[in-house]
């Protein structure tokens, strides 16, 4: 392996290279002014950085969310990830866009940093950072948010910790930045394993090497205490404080008919267009993958394989930790689930199809390290001639299986495609498939002549190691444009319509309640007759005020699903409890709750609600939106046991200040959720929260007016 060189203009190219091949899937919603909205962004993440972002914007640190389950902790709170400061100056979701794309890129630049540490070539860096930021797994992962910011940081995590490992001293500190910042970005499953990663490389003799990346661990993780242990504490009550189901850890495993997908990047859907053209329902027990896409392709996977045979110094490991995360991302496929069943830290999260990064992030490292074998050895080339050659093969003759096979190939069409999909269909889908698969197996044919030329002495190695990085990321390119879909920066507002019944609920201070679009007969038989339905679904979700879109209009609500399983239980609702059917029989609990409105896309008959109206926004065509009132809802804030008024009633997101008067000693209720953290003070003096009917406030005054305070301060911050 040749040592680390000089920082020189290559190296400054190979990190323009990687930096710049990561941002192309960005490039229109970068230039255009467009937004993500896939997923994970749209339902949870925009919504809850706007409403940080605003309460930085005004000088506010806001640590409690009044608007949603009758108020919750903020589990992002607005330190917690130092760089979601920058919200601070543009609260918008096009910013939003730009900050989370620029992670994919961070990724690229820290991967190009590793692999020069591990001994690479700026041409074999530069392949393995493309492959690492723009493989399936990584582009995925942007549409879960913290995990494309967890795997931007990752490889600074590793290189970091060998890098301790190696110097010691100040190494040590500047190792821990990484660490901090990948443990604050919340995804932990993505950054433990990049600690393992970096672990994994750095082992050694003498075992001093080990206690320095100890130290800068723990040093690390002190630094992003805020963002851990804030969450931690915040737990109680909730589906996670005693642990999740082993069934619900491991449910997004992955199936071992998906690993096919690392070579054929449409084999359950297309990933142009996946939201309206999926077929891998029979593989996932909620019809929808976790991770869209795992491809990387047959070119690359032959360059892992020349890494791993090359006998290179980190080879060995990588391979073996690469077999180590497959086990377990295989999860429930693999008889985990007693194991997790038995460990009761493990069912904290959902991890198994997370444990993928292993697979990915070392792949990538073995390419890298392949392509610096390949350009030093031309001899190695006749490996890739044969295995390039090969897998290329195998994938263009896929195309000829209809022709040559048919019952075999209408055999994989009845067993693959779910059942509800006709036979028309399910042909046009595996044409898509065996498309993909011949687009896939040319590339890798493309790279095979290149070994071949190579091999011939009519190409120089290192031109043959850079033409094979190109062919690998023009590949990954092909594959993974499509997974980000966007959109314009004003989807994100509510229609004319909707936003006079947001207005009227900001205005009041009264609560929603939403029924779930996908629990809605009228939702379903819209999506029957609209061509794509993808940003159309999440239009209805926020002109519905559905949790947790609500965030973003102001609105609060109440008693909906838990899409975190971090609220209390007795404060949220199954899903078969948020449909239209199931509306009459909450009315009471509506009541209790503070809920003034009731929006749904189906008729709701109930004797405790009022009908106001239907609203039909264009966007939702042919969809319409069903107001009503609810009879008599308790108020938010209430005097009980004596007569009594409340004179002034002033909020902000962590605080609440009341002024009441009684006519003798009384209970104030406020309609809020009780959570550790929350202090109260009568007339300045330190008075104790008391829990009224099983999770509200109640506090006691005496005879007279009295100053009510409430103040929020996370516990354990």
């Amino acid at each position: 392996m040749r040592p680390k060189s000089a920082w020189d203009r290559s190296w400054s190219a190979s990190v323009a290279a990687a930096a710049t091949a990561a941002l192309l899937p960005f490039a229109r919603p970068l230039l255009g002014g467009e937004a993500f909205f896939f997923r994970d962004i749209t339902r949870t993440f925009f919504p809850i950085k706007r409403f940080v972002g605003e309460g930085l914007s005004h000088g506010e640190l806001r640590f409690w969310n009044p608007l949603l389950h009758e108020g919750v902790p903020l589990h992002m709170g607005p330190f917690s990830y130092p760089i979601d400061l920058l919200h601070a100056l543009c609260v918008d979701e096009r910013f939003f866009t730009v900050l989370l794309a620029l992670h994919v890129p961070l990724g690229a630049v820290g991967f190009v940093l590793l692999a020069r540490r591990l001994g690479c070539s700026p041409v074999a860096a530069a392949g393995g950072a493309v492959t690492y930021a723009l493989g399936g797994f990584s582009l995925s992962c942007v549409n879960l948010y913290v995990y494309a910011q967890a795997l931007g940081w990752a490889p600074f995590v590793a290189h970091g910790l060998v890098a301790a490992a190696e110097r010691g001293g100040r190494s040590i500190a500047l190792a821990a930045l990484p660490v901090w910042l990948g443990a604050a970005t919340g995804g932990i499953e993505v950054f433990a394993q990049s600690v393992l990663l970096g672990l994994v490389l750095a082992a050694g003799r003498p075992l001093s090497r080990l206690c320095r990346c100890l130290a800068a661990v723990a040093l690390g993780i002190g630094l992003a205490g805020p963002a851990l242990l804030v969450p931690w504490a915040q737990l109680g009550g909730s589906a996670r404080a005693g642990g999740l189901p082993a069934a619900v850890v491991v449910a997004h495993s992955v199936h071992p008919w998906t690993l096919p997908q690392l070579l054929i990047g449409n084999w359950h859907g297309d990933l142009m267009d996946v939201a309206n053209r999926w077929w891998g329902a029979n593989f996932f027990p909620l019809g929808f993958p976790y991770v869209l896409s795992l491809y990387l392709g047959a070119a690359a996977l032959a360059l892992a394989i020349i890494g791993a045979l090359s006998l290179r110094r980190h080879s060995g490991r990588l391979a073996v930790l690469l077999a180590v995360s497959l086990f377990v991302c295989l999860g429930r496929f693999a008889g985990l689930e007693p194991v997790v069943e038995a460990l009761p830290l493990l069912r904290v999260v959902r991890f198994p199809v997370k444990a993928f990064f292993g697979v990915h992030a070392c792949l990538a490292l073995l390419l890298a390290l392949g392509l610096e074998a390949l350009g030093a050895n031309a001899r190695l080339w006749r490996r890739v001639a044969f295995l390039a050659g090969g897998l290329g093969a195998v994938l263009v003759a896929l195309s000829a299986v209809p022709a040559l096979a048919p019952p075999v190939w209408t055999w994989f069409l009845g067993g693959f495609m779910p059942p509800e999909h006709g036979f028309e269909v399910r042909v046009r889908d595996g044409e898509l498939i065996l498309g993909d698969a011949v687009r896939g197996g040319l590339v890798a044919v493309l790279l095979a002549g290149t070994g071949w030329l190579v091999a011939r002495g009519r190409l120089a190695p290192a031109r043959g190691a850079l033409l094979a990085a190109a062919l690998v990321g023009a590949d990954l390119l092909r594959a993974g444009a499509g997974l980000n879909p966007t959109v314009s920066a004003g989807f994100f507002r509510l229609s004319p319509e909707m936003e006079r019944v947001a207005s009227a609920l900001r205005a009041t201070g009264g609560r929603a309640f939403s029924c779930d679009p996908e629990a809605s007969p009228a939702y379903f038989a819209a999506r029957s007759v609209r061509r794509a339905h993808d940003a159309w679904s999440f239009a209805v979700s926020m002109e519905t005020l559905t949790p947790n879109l609500n965030v973003g209009f102001g609105v609060k609500t109440a008693l909906s699903r838990d899409l975190t399983m971090m609220v209390p239980e007795a404060r949220v609702l199954l899903p078969e409890q948020t449909s239209p059917k199931a509306v009459p029989r909450l009315v009471e609990r509506l009541r209790a709750a503070g809920v003034t409105r009731v929006l749904c896309v189906d008729p709701v008959e109930s004797a405790g609600l009022l009908f106001e109206g239907t609203l039909r926004p264009a966007r939702l065509a042919p969809l319409a939106v069903h107001v009503y009132a609810v009879s008599s809802p308790r108020p938010l804030r209430s005097v009980e046991g004596s007569p009594g008024r409340i004179l002034s009633d002033q909020e902000t997101t962590d605080a609440i200040e009341l002024e009441v008067e009684v006519d003798a000693p009384a209970t104030v209720v406020v309609r809020d959720a009780v959570a550790p953290g929350w202090r109260a003070f009568v007339n300045g003096a330190a008075a104790p929260i008391r829990t009224v009917e099983g999770h509200y406030r109640g506090l006691d005054v005496d005879a007279g007016r009295s100053r009510v305070s409430m103040r929020y301060r996370p516990p354990g911050l």
